[in-house]
C-alpha cells in the first residue's frame, strides 16, 4: 500500500517525499526485482514508470524542480531560474563522490575505451586543479576497468591517466566557474542520464 502523498512519483516508489536519496535507491531495488519483466508476474508497463519516477527522485536538481512543480517538464532546457546557485550547491554536495558520480566516470570510460584525457570535462563540477577530484574520479574509472575492461581499455587508460596531471591552480581574478557554465554542466549530465534511461527501458 502507498504512503500517504500528493506527488506520483514518490508513490510509486512507495516512499514520503523527505525520504533520504539511500531509502529511494532501496525501494527502487525492491520495486524493480517485484515488476521486471524477465520476472514472473513483471510488468513492463509498471517497470516504465518505476524507472521514470527513480530517474527523477535520484536526482538532486531534477527532484527539487518537481517537489516545486509537481513535474520536471523544463527542468533540462529551462535556464531562467530553474537551477539557481543554491540548485548547484545541493548537486554538488549530493553528487562529487556519490553512486551517480562513480557511474558518469564509467560511462566516460567505457564511451572512450579507458582513455581519460578529457575526463574532467564531463564530469560535472570536477576541478583539474584539485588533486582529490583527481584521485577520486581515477580510482573510479581504475576500479571499473580492473574489473571490467578489455585489455585495449586497461592500456589506454594506463597511457592517458599518466598524462593528466593536476592544473595549477587560476589566480584569485580568475578562479571560479560562471553560473551559466555550472549549469550547463549539470543540464548536460542531465540530459545523458535521461538519454541512457530511455536506451535501458527500450532495450527491456
Amino acid at each position: 500500500m502507498s504512503r500517504t502523498t500528493t506527488k506520483p512519483f514518490y508513490a510509486i516508489l512507495n516512499v514520503l517525499e523527505h525520504a533520504p536519496t539511500k531509502e529511494i535507491t532501496k525501494a527502487y531495488r525492491l520495486l524493480a526485482l517485484k515488476y521486471h519483466p524477465d520476472k514472473t508476474g513483471g510488468s513492463e508497463e509498471m517497470m516504465k514508470r518505476i524507472n521514470e519516477a527513480y530517474g527523477c527522485l535520484k536526482d538532486p536538481v531534477k527532484r527539487k524542480v518537481y517537489d516545486r512543480t509537481g513535474s520536471v517538464e523544463g527542468a533540462e532546457n529551462d535556464v531562467g531560474g530553474v537551477i539557481d546557485e543554491q540548485d548547484i550547491l545541493e548537486f554538488e554536495q549530493h553528487y562529487r563522490g556519490s553512486s551517480l558520480e562513480e557511474d558518469d566516470v564509467i560511462d566516460f570510460v567505457t564511451r572512450f575505451e579507458g582513455n581519460v584525457t578529457k575526463l574532467f570535462d564531463y564530469i560535472p563540477l570536477s576541478r583539474e586543479e584539485e588533486l582529490e577530484d583527481h584521485k577520486r574520479l581515477l580510482k573510479f574509472a581504475k576500479k571499473y576497468i580492473d574489473r571490467h575492461g578489455t585489455e585495449r581499455m586497461k592500456k589506454n587508460f594506463q597511457m592517458s591517466s599518466k598524462k593528466l596531471k593536476v592544473k595549477k591552480k587560476k589566480s584569485s581574478s580568475n578562479a571560479g566557474t560562471s553560473l551559466e557554465d555550472l549549469t550547463a554542466q549539470i543540464k548536460a549530465n542531465q540530459a545523458r542520464r535521461a538519454k541512457h534511461t530511455m536506451k535501458q527501458v527500450s532495450a527491456k
